[in-house]
């Protein structure tokens, strides 16, 4: 939960449907960067493979899913509901093509990281195949995220009125 902090005599400013959609983005960049360290970390304790490959296996497979879901059933089809330019059409389809690619990707990996989860000391079996996909995952989120960040929720936050701003937020908290 996040917790509004305010220098005294400020009002308090409760977060918005973006702030949390850029919070869901730095939990993507930390446990991309887990999954990471887990490809290479053959040698590494085994409790800590083992705990990390749990960590991740759990973000990717019950989090994430809603983020995804933010985008594709609450901001998606606001967006393309509205009058916008053709750009702004074509970089919000994008983003949910996107996620796709990157569910396929993903899904290539959670048998991995499962496998690891439930032994660590099966993290050479994986590591190559794994590593190969975490790289691939990363750029693929580096390209989507950048469309994200620069392109599709800046202008959400100019086009959408501050109710369905304030419905699209209603919409995540329920999903969590």
């Amino acid at each position: 939960m996040l917790i509004p902090l305010k220098k005294k005599g400020e009002p308090v400013r409760e977060p918005e449907a973006f702030d949390l959609l850029m919070e869901c983005h730095e939990r993507i960049r930390r446990f991309t960067k887990l999954a990471e360290w887990l490809a290479h970390a053959v040698d590494a304790p085994l409790a800590g493979v083992k705990q990390t490959a749990e960590d991740v296996h759990r973000y990717f497979t019950v989090a994430l899913p809603k983020h995804s879901a933010d985008e594709d059933q609450s901001l998606a089809p606001r967006l393309l509901s509205l009058a916008i330019s053709e750009d702004l059409r074509a970089a919000v389809t994008s983003m949910t093509r996107q996620h796709v690619t990157l569910e396929e990707t993903i899904g290539a990996l959670i048998p991995r990281w499962r496998a690891v989860a439930e032994d660590a000391s099966a993290l050479p079996a994986h590591a190559t195949e794994m590593a190969r996909l975490v790289e691939q995952l990363r750029a693929l989120w580096d390209v989507h995220l950048h469309l994200e960040e620069t392109i599709v929720f800046p202008a959400a936050r100019a086009r959408l009125s501050a109710a369905a701003q304030r419905d699209v937020l209603r919409e995540m908290r329920a999903r969590r």
